[in-house]
């Protein structure tokens, strides 16, 4: 390095038509630029891990901070179910015959899509939820119902550090949009606002493949998948010319957290 030094103050400036002074200064500018050079040649590199992630206690791999500690204020979710479904009280509007007269029991398929908000003892979720049912019977009867809902939700999803176990319960309001048909003769109608209730547990399905969770948060931004078992209460629409809805329904979906 000191041969370089020399060398470059010498090329740059004839040293024997120089004083030692102007000598010592094309030196130290010698010196500057020999050592932004080894500095470029051998630039200094820090690993940084990903954010949210720590170093495991076993075997020193990178893991994800636990999820209590992780999230946000604020997230969101989508979930598929699938929910049985039998309204014993609602009147044929083709034979004036019950529910259970004229069909079996059949099943909603619901999608739901949800925001909540995350506090320290759990979360409160807003959520949009849209089903449909469809049953026929024996003498060629078909009733379609179509079903939106708006309501909420209380989850203690903070019980432990990962949500292992998820109990909610929740409630709002529904209409149906209904069409029954018996040969070319149709009857339809939209109901009034009526009220639900729920209740229900989510089971985290993480643990099946922590390395696959880890790397679906760090590149979609997954916080959790869930299987979710869950009951509801349907209530009858306030409106007496409104066929009655109501009734229990019991099933569970998949339900995925952002």
């Amino acid at each position: 390095m000191f041969d370089l030094k020399v060398m470059i103050a010498k090329q740059i400036f004839n040293f024997s038509r120089r004083t030692k002074s102007e000598y010592l200064c094309f030196y130290c500018i010698a010196c500057l630029i020999s050592g932004q050079v080894y500095s470029l040649e051998k630039p200094m590199l820090v690993e940084v891990e990903p954010p949210h992630l720590i170093t495991s206690d076993v075997g020193g791999e990178p893991t994800l901070i636990p999820y209590k500690s992780r999230r946000s204020k604020w997230g969101g979710s989508v979930s598929v179910g699938y929910n049985t479904y039998s309204p014993e009280n609602y009147e044929s509007q083709a034979s004036n015959e019950l529910f259970s007269d004229v069909y079996s029991s059949g099943a909603i398929t619901e999608l739901q899509l949800s925001v909540k908000r995350n506090l320290s003892i759990g979360s409160i979720a807003g959520e949009m939820n849209a089903g449909l049912f469809e049953v026929k019977s024996d003498e060629g009867m078909k009733l379609s119902v179509t079903m939106a809902k708006i309501g909420g939700k209380f989850l203690l999803d903070t019980l432990f550090h990962e949500p292992y176990l998820a109990p909610y319960i929740g409630g709002g309001i529904y209409l149906t949009q209904y069409k029954e048909t018996v040969n070319s003769t149709a009857f339809k109608g939209t109901t009034s606002l009526a009220g639900y209730t729920k209740g229900g547990v989510l089971i985290q399905l993480d643990w099946i493949d922590t390395e696959a969770a880890q790397n679906s948060y760090l590149s979609a931004g997954i916080e959790n998948t869930f299987l979710f078992l869950e009951a509801q209460m349907f209530m009858a629409s306030s409106e007496e010319a409104d066929p009655d809805f109501s009734g229990v329904s019991y099933g569970g979906g998949i339900q995925i957290e952002f």
